[in-house]
């Protein structure tokens, strides 16, 4: 089967498939990025494109040379996870408002997980709803006050959220964690 899979000739790239003028346009218009993204790799290794993609955390790890204090390591990590009720409604309802919804959504949030020391993991819509998963404790963003943290950052989203007319469920859970390559 796999065989038969590799055998076939590959799909037809988008241009051939719709030739419309805004289609012409969407393909010169992502070319020209993904150039513009090579440059930037290749002017400075990587950092610079790479930076809006990766956490403040590992960026400095990066930047100060130290990546092995990122790996290998056993740490008490607190992880909290919020789903947000009243979410998934404006998703669906889509257009501007719905969409300004979510927005306000994660940047409440985002604001007050950061505001603490904690390191947002998801921001993801799925058949259960809309979910927020954060963690405090992780390597070179571990304090010992990781776990106040965590419930002071959950009763800061819980508030910011329900000012915005959702209704956001939290739970926390902590422990031990192996943080690094295997």
């Amino acid at each position: 089967y796999l065989l038969e899979a590799l055998a076939e000739p590959p799909p037809p790239p988008l241009s051939a498939l719709a030739p419309s003028l805004v289609t012409h346009q969407l393909l010169e218009a992502q070319q020209s990025k993904q150039s513009h993204v090579r440059k930037e790799l290749a002017r400075d290794g990587g950092t610079s494109a790479l930076h809006g993609y990766v956490h403040s955390v590992a960026r400095s790890a990066v930047e100060q040379n130290a990546v092995a204090t990122l790996c290998e390591q056993r740490e008490n990590v607190i992880v909290t996870f919020c789903m947000v009720e009243g979410l998934s409604d404006a998703l669906s309802a889509g257009g501007p408002e719905g969409l300004k919804t979510v927005q306000q959504c994660f940047e409440a949030a985002y604001k007050r997980i950061e505001h603490h020391g904690g390191m947002m993991r998801q921001f993801i819509q799925d058949d259960k709803g809309a979910v927020i998963i954060w963690s405090f404790g992780l390597p070179m963003q571990a304090f010992f006050d990781s776990a106040r943290r965590s419930l002071d950052t959950a009763v800061d989203v819980i508030e910011a959220l329900k000012k915005q007319n959702l209704t956001p469920r939290v739970g926390v859970t902590g422990g031990k964690a192996y943080c690094g390559a295997s």
